[in-house]
């Protein structure tokens, strides 16, 4: 910032800019120490709260960033890994539009709610924030083979639908909610999906996408509002995991 003081040691601003050394030695720093039992879910909620609260005044993180500052670690060292990945950025942009440069972290959700839906559907309940951030708590240090077993996950279904289904850029941007559905349908059938490329039948793999897309719950007004509800979320969820298992 101050080009007088670059390349300079502590000493050489000591005799050169004295007061550069005063104003920060002058300087105070506020520092708020909380302390979290992660075991317990009201002090997550509790964290969480106070993350919001403290940025009522300037700009507001987003959730996935407060999730990011107190679920450091592992799992979500892979969450930024996967997000950081080639197929993945061109998936997002070829699908959606969105371009997952200085996105605050956004994109990064979209990766947590694949693995969390593909884990939890079942126990998915009313309010989203609160699911993601139960399962970035429990997830939060996972063993290697198992984060090494849902990169791989992650990589097979991404690749298959850039090959699959988006090799060209779609007509229409995907909603978002369909974006994730469509790839949880994948995900949970990329064994036998994969199989069927095998065998040049993505003919097939494409029909059923579309005859997905064809179905009420991903009409526009099934997606123009509530999208988070628990019974639009399995529906959306289950349609796609069902879908993507016919052979047509």
């Amino acid at each position: 910032i101050d080009q007088g003081l670059v390349g300079k040691t502590v000493k050489e601003i000591q005799k050169t800019n004295p007061e550069v050394l005063n104003n920060i030695e002058d300087f105070t720093l506020p520092v708020t120490l909380l302390r979290c039992d992660y075991l317990r879910t009201d002090h997550i909620e509790y964290i969480f709260t106070i993350f919001r609260r403290l940025n009522t005044g300037g700009l507001k993180l987003t959730n996935q960033e407060i999730r990011n500052a107190i679920f450091s670690g592992p799992f979500n060292d892979l969450l930024k890994k996967c997000n950081d990945m080639k197929a993945w950025k061109e998936l997002i942009r070829k699908t959606t539009g969105q371009k997952n440069k200085d996105d605050r972290f956004r994109s990064i959700e979209i990766v947590l709610k694949f693995f969390a839906f593909y884990d939890r559907l079942s126990g998915f309940k009313k309010g989203l924030s609160g699911y993601l951030n139960d399962y970035m708590k429990d997830s939060r240090f996972l063993q290697n083979d198992s984060l090494e077993k849902k990169e791989e996950l992650f990589v097979k279904t991404i690749n298959f639908a850039l090959t699959n289904l988006y090799a060209r850029k779609p007509t229409n941007k995907l909603n978002g909610a369909t974006f994730e559905a469509v790839l949880h349908g994948i995900a949970k059938n990329i064994e036998s999906l994969e199989n069927l490329a095998a065998k040049s039948k993505q003919a097939t793999v494409i029909r059923q996408y579309r005859n997905l897309l064809r179905q009420e719950s991903f009409s526009t007004e099934a997606l123009s509002e509530g999208l988070y509800k628990k019974q639009k979320v399995i529906e959306r969820f289950s349609l796609s995991e069902s879908y993507f298992a016919k052979r047509l």
